[in-house]
């Protein structure tokens, strides 16, 4: 079964082009140029081997994160956070980063380990002018990451039942699905109606989870094929052979 991938809260990498200006590069390019001038060999080098580190930093950064955001739109949000964490590692104190790692998280909706990367990104992040906006979206993203995950989702209810009966189902264990019938009648009607968990039915031990599900042979008796009762276990209902 393939993962759901919400891609509308997706937001797109920077475009990449030949050279990211930033603000510390254009303060080196000045030392840089004042120092051509001069002739301070010395200076020029050290100005120029600065320049280059930059350049090829954020270059490096920005590929990665227009990778990361492929991956993730291609369903592969391992590989997109293992991008994404190399970003950070290369600059800690960047905004850019925590921001895809968190939208990676929330696009497969896991708001617990986005609330992780937004509050990881705004204490590790330098502010300034320059990080402003990206320090606001991470704010903002935090809020609606944590609202979000107060959110539940009931599953069952919302997948069509031939997934649930065929897919989910026959997946859990029988003390896992004696615990659903007890969720909401909803639940309790599904499983009933799920042939496959009651085909082979045993009630052996003497546990709330094991008598629920014997007390269930009235509703589910059509779908037994075969049943294995343990008849010391004291618990277990005589009038539920009234079949």
């Amino acid at each position: 079964m393939s993962e759901h991938i919400n891609t509308t809260s997706a937001h797109s990498p920077k475009k990449i082009t030949a050279v990211t200006t930033l603000t510390p590069l254009d303060i080196i390019v000045q030392n840089l140029n004042a120092s051509i001038s001069n002739n301070g060999h010395r200076n020029t080098i050290s100005y120029a081997t600065s320049a280059l580190n930059l350049l090829f930093l954020q270059q490096t950064m920005d590929l990665l994160d227009a990778r990361a955001y492929a991956y993730s739109m291609q369903g592969q949000p391992e590989l997109a956070i293992k991008d994404a964490n190399q970003i950070i590692k290369y600059s800690l104190t960047s905004t850019e980063g925590y921001l895809r790692k968190a939208n990676i998280f929330t696009m497969y909706g896991k708001q617990a380990q986005a609330i992780e990367a937004y509050k990881e990104g705004l204490q590790n992040t330098t502010p300034g002018k320059e990080q402003q906006i990206s320090i606001e979206q991470m704010e903002k993203g935090l809020v609606e990451a944590v609202k979000q995950n107060k959110v539940q989702v009931d599953f069952i209810s919302k997948l069509p039942t031939d997934i649930v009966n065929n897919v989910i189902m026959p997946l859990l264990s029988p003390s896992t699905n004696a615990s659903c019938l007890a969720v909401s009648k909803l639940w309790r009607e599904v499983l009933i109606g799920c042939s496959s968990i009651w085909e082979n039915l045993s009630a052996t031990e003497d546990n709330p989870n094991s008598i629920r599900l014997f007390n269930m042979i009235p509703s589910a008796g059509p779908h037994v094929k075969y049943l294995t009762i343990d008849t010391n276990v004291s618990a277990i209902h005589t009038d539920c052979f009234d079949l």
